[in-house]
């Protein structure tokens, strides 16, 4: 009789909406500034399958890493001309894959690369700004902000695996080579399979593509227009579309909303892997980043204060 009436109780509760089937989001744990270290800029950070969370400090010239729990594993500190592995310039983005930490630049046409255990290992050389990276299986993919063509990525074989540059997709024929493109300013992620996603910034879109450049499909959430340029350039901060792109388990995709949004930087809209808008969860706090874990635990930046990342579990994902 007792489990009759709990069966009841669930059937009437769900059908009242109290019990949710929609994705939702979990506060978990704060990585706060001084518990190990105290915090100048975080500018940005990775985390890997297991968790691990990887934290770039621009102004400190440190670079950390995090256990599951936030617990202190390791620290580097750079400083300019201190050799190889040094910070040459202000830090744009830190990412991880394949057991590797990339380091990005604002002005400075290279990339880092780093062990797990944040010991430099060697530098990779473009001749192009790095925007954003995303890492798979020994492939690095890039926004491509000089060609005409129409797949806006780079697609190039990290040198440090034992194998030479790719020249795919690596540098335009001349044909193809443009001048700098507002609308290639994007960020990305890839899946399992080497599929691309990619959300614009100055422009309404977000879009899905295999590796050989082929678009899967294409999809808007605001007007599906570009931004206006003002003399040559977007209208700073209040032009961005979209921020940041993440992916989970089951390959929704997750797009952090830039000043266009209802709730600049706090908005994340879920698109199902065929592109679709499930739902929009709203952060109590603005985020310059978003980033997902091999678990769907969701970690964005903390508010103003002594909290500096703060994770989320995402809960009632769906095959």
């Amino acid at each position: 009789m007792k489990k009759t009436n709990l069966i009841i109780l669930i059937i009437v509760a769900t059908c009242l909406g109290l019990v949710s089937s929609e994705i939702s989001l979990e506060r978990k744990m704060v990585v706060k500034s001084a518990n190990h270290y105290l915090f100048f800029t975080l500018t940005d950070i990775a985390v890997d399958e297991s968790g691990n969370i990887y934290i770039a400090d621009e102004k400190g010239k440190t670079l950390l890493k995090l256990d599951i729990s936030g617990k202190l594993l390791h620290r580097t500190v750079s400083k300019k001309g201190e050799g190889p592995g040094d910070l040459p310039g202000a830090i744009r983005w830190i990412r991880c894959g394949d057991g590797k930490v990339y380091l990005g630049f604002r002005r400075y046409f290279a990339i880092q690369v780093y062990n797990d255990e944040l010991n430099f290992q060697y530098k990779i050389s473009l001749n192009r700004r790095v925007m954003d990276l995303a890492v798979r299986d020994g492939m690095l993919y890039i926004p491509n902000l000089y060609t005409n063509i129409d797949f806006p990525v780079r697609i190039l074989m990290d040198p440090g695996e034992g194998i030479a540059v790719n020249s795919q997709n690596q540098l335009p024929s001349a044909d193809q080579i443009a001048a700098h493109r507002w609308g290639n300013w994007l960020t990305l992620t890839v899946d399992r399979e080497h599929n691309i996603f990619t959300a614009r910034l100055f422009t309404d879109r977000i879009e899905k593509w295999n590796r050989e450049g082929a678009q899967l499909w294409s999809t808007h959430l605001f007007d599906g227009h570009s931004v206006r340029l003002k003399n040559g350039r977007p209208d700073f901060p209040r032009s961005f579309y979209y921020t940041d792109i993440a992916r989970d388990s089951r390959d929704n995709i997750y797009v952090l909303a830039g000043s266009r949004a209802q709730n600049p930087r706090r908005d994340i809209y879920v698109l199902s892997p065929k592109g679709k808008h499930l739902i929009t969860l709203t952060l109590p706090q603005t985020s310059n980043f978003i980033r997902i874990d091999g678990n769907n635990r969701l970690y964005v930046r903390g508010g103003i204060g002594k909290d500096v990342v703060i994770k989320y579990q995402i809960k009632n994902l769906v095959d």
